[in-house]
Formats: C-alpha cells, structure tokens, sequence
C-alpha cells in the first residue's frame, strides 16, 4: 500500500503603484496510489488552484490584502461539484 503527493506552484507579485501591489499565483496538487475503501477519492486525484489579489499598504508595516481563488478538484464532492470559489481578506502587520 502507498500512495505519493507532488504539487508545484508559481507566483508573480507586480507593484502597480508606491501602494499597491498585484498578486497572481497557481497552485497545483496531484496524488496517485492506494485510497481507503470508503474514501471519495479516486486512485489519481488533482487539485488546480488560481488565485488574483492586491496587498494595499495602509502605513509602513501595515498592508490590506485581498484575493479570490478560484479550485478546481477531479473528483467531486458529495454534492458532484468540481469547483468551488473562495474569498479571503486579511490585514498583515509587520516590525
């Protein structure tokens, strides 16, 4: 019995202005191998994840960031969805 993970990512960061700045970054996770008998998942399962976002900096060491990912599974859910969308907002403080 064995299973094995590789996952890979890319991430690019662009400053648009002294304030903001562009972040754009995929990730991806592919397993393949033995599952147990009453999981969902298939023998070879992926995960491709796309996300966009902005940090804005407020003052020096303090940073609003938003993103939106967007994931896509290969296998479905307990609903048959292979997609789902998700929001984050944060505030980053730095010293």
């Amino acid at each position: 019995d064995f299973f094995s993970k590789h996952g890979a990512y890319f991430e690019i960061e662009q400053p648009i202005s002294k304030a903001v700045d562009l972040i754009g970054r995929f990730d991806t996770m592919f397993r393949v191998g033995n599952v147990a008998k009453d999981s969902s998942l298939s023998k070879e399962s992926s995960i491709l994840r796309w996300t966009l976002g902005t940090a804005v900096a407020v003052e020096r060491g303090l940073k609003v960031k938003a993103s939106t990912e967007l994931w896509k599974f290969s296998d479905p859910d307990a609903n048959g969805k292979k997609t789902d969308v998700a929001i984050h907002l944060g505030i980053i403080g730095t010293y």
